[in-house]
């Protein structure tokens, strides 16, 4: 079966979003697209079966479908029940927020991989939020739609610029533990700490690893919880700024906009108008 613009509703619009789930023996059947989709695990266990290819996938997956991809949707679970928020993007629509992501005009995603376990809480948080947001959005919401593919693209790339060796294990337990909000708030001295290694080699073994700086890593998670934050209270910006572990306001407003295309104060008005 191969759904088309048409019959998800694409016509006319870059995006559709939607919040489905499985129960027991419920499934959708194997299907194809002219369109990318991805999809966020929010509950319960998914069978993804992806072109030949079966995975269980947990809540906290961000997984991509490109057109002609083939696959099949299920409860993995006799009995429970799995949650997804599914989003699809036309595919002229999807290559300008990677061109502006990239500023190539050739950017692709054919050797990015397609399924993202274990993000880090805030950011896994943020993208939970702003799908709930948008579900009940207006269609007209560009900027807001945009900035949330352009999130997801950003993730999927990211590990797409990691190299295929692994991260030797004190490195990958240093950055799990470093997702934690105490954590990041105390910044490079606790990662340090967590590496148990020299400065010059925890920095090498990031950016040969992550792609990141250990600095550009830290400031990422805090800027991920300050826009969580942002969306979720109505905390003045300046008290965010600190909690998250930033002690220049002026820096963390510009290293916000870097982050997010939008001050601060806009970032939340444009989050949280209905």
């Amino acid at each position: 079966m191969r759904l088309t613009r048409d019959q998800v509703a694409l016509t006319g619009h870059s995006y559709r979003l939607l919040r489905n789930s499985f129960r027991g023996e419920e499934f959708f059947a194997d299907h194809n697209h002219d369109f990318y989709e991805f999809f966020l695990v929010v509950s319960g266990e998914l069978r993804h079966e992806l072109n030949g290819v079966v995975r269980i996938l947990h809540p906290g997956t961000l997984q991509l479908l490109h057109p002609n991809d083939h696959h099949r949707l299920s409860c993995a679970t006799p009995g429970g029940r799995v949650e997804i928020y599914n989003c699809n993007v036309q595919i002229e629509e999807l290559l300008k927020n990677l061109h502006f992501l990239t500023a190539r005009g050739d950017a692709t995603l054919e050797n990015c991989p397609q399924t993202l376990f274990g993000l880090p809480e805030p950011t896994w948080c943020h993208l939970l939020a702003r799908a709930e947001q948008l579900l009940a959005a207006p269609d007209d919401r560009a900027v807001l739609w945009r900035s949330f593919c352009q999130q997801i693209l950003a993730l999927f790339l990211e590990r797409g610029e990691e190299t295929a060796e692994t991260a030797p294990p004190w490195l990958a337990e240093a950055v799990r533990l470093m997702q934690r909000p105490e954590h990041f708030r105390a910044g490079l001295p606790r990662f340090r700490e967590f590496a148990a290694r020299s400065l010059e080699h925890l920095c090498r073994s990031m950016r040969l690893h992550y792609g990141l700086t250990p600095q550009s890593y830290i400031n990422r998670l805090r800027l991920q919880e300050a826009a969580r934050q942002l969306t979720e209270s109505t905390r003045p910006v300046t008290a965010i700024a600190y909690d998250v572990g930033f002690a220049n306001l002026s820096y963390f407003r510009r290293r916000f906009l870097e982050e997010f295309g939008l001050p601060p104060r806009d970032y939340r008005k444009k989050l949280r108008r209905r």
